[in-house]
């Protein structure tokens, strides 16, 4: 079942409001912050947007008109936010594409400030916050330690920001050199790599819309396979899965990779046994209406009345 949270399927403009009043231009990132509020990169509104479940569309940081400005809601400005992603603490951040940075927004007072990279300079550098730099900064990921993960567009680098520190480091590619090629880290090739995201097993999955595949970068030497397509543009979906133009990967709760693909107006799915992100792992919820229930949620959580424990990743699960 489809249905029109907000906005309009023709109009374009800027606007908050309620439901079909309000207007989007462009927008491309997606997320949810801790109280299931949807948060949006308005890309060609230069804005960050908030819609709560009901509806209703407001304005956290941005005001139309692009720019680069540090400061509290519609005096900040930006240049075509793409990715959007809140960590663990509550903080957003957002790739500001033309900017060349990456912004971080408080979500309460919609104070923005820039995080790693400096407003309209371009270039390759790893090293700290304003020190740092990158050439269109187009998708963000969070990974099971809390950092950020960013494909670095026109770099053809995969990077990766300790959020504590803003130390930016490349995870695989080399800066300046595209191409096509499985390799561990540096030897690695990409071709404009657009689109990231990270699962349960830290393994990084990264979109390339110009090479028509789908990468995977796995452990500490970061090796990157391909797990899906090559370089034919087709539509061809089994086991020598084909795509056009594959732009944005999430997953979902069964560990399956969604790709949506640029002007094909379908969603492919990719079985990849793939762990689910820890936020969407499975969760058994136990309500306590009953004496029985108040019961078998004791001996649940009495390790001493179990009748044997199992020992996975460093986590124990009592059974009975």
């Amino acid at each position: 079942m489809q249905a029109l949270l907000a906005g309009h399927r023709t109009e374009t403009g800027f606007k908050d409001g309620q439901g079909g009043e309000a207007r989007f231009n462009y927008p491309h990132g997606i997320t949810v912050d801790s109280d299931s509020n949807l948060l949006l990169s308005d890309t060609m509104n230069h804005a960050l947007r908030k819609v709560t479940l009901s509806g209703v569309v407001t304005t956290l940081a941005g005001n139309r008109q692009s720019g680069f400005a540090d400061g509290v809601r519609a005096a900040a400005r930006f240049n075509r936010l793409m990715s959007i992603v809140v960590d663990s603490q509550g903080t957003i951040f957002v790739a500001d594409n033309q900017n060349h940075c990456v912004r971080q927004v408080a979500l309460g007072d919609g104070a923005v400030l820039r995080f790693v990279g400096v407003g309209g300079e371009k270039g390759f550098s790893d090293r700290l916050r304003a020190a740092a730099r990158f050439n269109v900064p187009c998708g963000l990921a969070l990974d099971v330690d809390n950092h950020l993960i960013v494909s670095d567009f026109y770099n053809h680098c995969i990077r990766k920001v300790v959020i504590a520190e803003g130390r930016v480091t490349k995870v695989a590619g080399r800066a300046g050199q595209h191409g096509f090629a499985d390799g561990e880290g540096p030897a690695a090739r990409f071709h404009y790599p657009q689109s990231v995201t990270v699962d349960g097993n830290n393994n990084i999955l990264v979109a390339h819309r110009r090479s028509k595949r789908i990468w995977m970068i796995m452990g500490a030497n970061a090796q990157v396979t391909t797990v899906s397509g090559n370089t034919e543009a087709l539509f061809v979906d089994g086991t020598s899965a084909r795509f056009k133009e594959p732009m944005s990967l999430s997953l979902d709760e069964k560990g399956r990779l969604l790709v949506l693909e640029f002007n094909a107006k379908r969603v492919r799915v990719v079985e990849a046994s793939l762990v689910p992100p820890r936020l969407l792992a499975p969760k058994v919820l136990l309500a306590v209406q009953d004496p029985l229930r108040e019961d078998l949620s004791k001996l649940l959580d009495d390790t001493a009345l179990t009748d044997v424990t199992f020992a996975l990743d460093g986590q124990r699960f009592p059974a009975h």
